[in-house]
């Protein structure tokens, strides 16, 4: 583990970057991502900034995904993230031997929090709204797995989002191990749809570890 970086808890860490962030934003909602990779991605990213996920069960659709603060810890949440990708099928070796966790600032005007009872009605109303105005992206042999990334995608670009918060539940290392399965939510999410809502020069290093052999 490097010897120059300074490990704070994610509140601490929040509380110090949104102490900083008024020199970035001015009448935008603020919040403070974590997100878990290999220390080869962690380094591309710090040169090149975040690339957007595109993949066709996306949770939230089409977007640059952080953990944030909320039902747990976001740094460990990434943590464990980090450590759940190395791993490709059992009894094969890990992709990558070293992850960090790597924190940004990521403001915006238009977020839609899922979390807040508010903005779970709002997105209910216009969920029922798109299944019947957008009926050919439900059609009847279509593969059923894509349904959250098609329907976030459309409700996002219904009401033009640039950030999209949510509460989701993610197999840590030792559930997807136990093939463990749960509807209850244990991490909080955030997908950023735009690369102009993260401040690349608050990228950051705030952890790094061994994934075991």
């Amino acid at each position: 583990m490097a010897k120059d970086l300074v490990y704070y808890s994610a509140s601490q860490h929040g509380k110090i970057m949104r102490e900083e962030s008024a020199k970035f934003v001015e009448d935008k909602k603020v919040f403070i991502g974590f997100h878990g990779t290999s220390e080869a991605s962690a380094d591309s990213i710090i040169s090149s900034n975040f690339k957007l996920s595109e993949n066709p069960n996306d949770w939230l659709g089409y977007g640059i995904y952080f953990f944030i603060e909320g039902v747990n810890d976001p740094c460990e949440n990434a943590k464990e993230w980090a450590k759940c990708c190395a791993w490709d099928g059992a009894g094969k070796p890990p992709k990558y031997s070293r992850f960090n966790v790597l924190s940004v600032l990521v403001s915006g005007k238009n977020v839609l929090d899922t979390t807040q009872t508010d903005g779970l009605n709002a997105f209910n109303e216009i969920r029922e709204r798109l299944q019947q105005t957008e009926r050919e992206c439900f059609a009847r042999d279509r593969s059923i797995s894509e349904d959250n990334r098609v329907m976030w995608n459309l409700v996002a670009h219904f009401l033009e989002l640039e950030i999209i918060i949510h509460n989701l539940y993610i197999k840590t290392e030792t559930q997807r191990k136990q093939r463990i399965a749960s509807n209850v939510p244990n991490t909080t999410v955030m997908c950023v749809k735009d690369f102009n809502n993260i401040h690349s020069e608050t990228i950051e290093k705030v952890f790094e570890g061994y994934i075991a052999s």
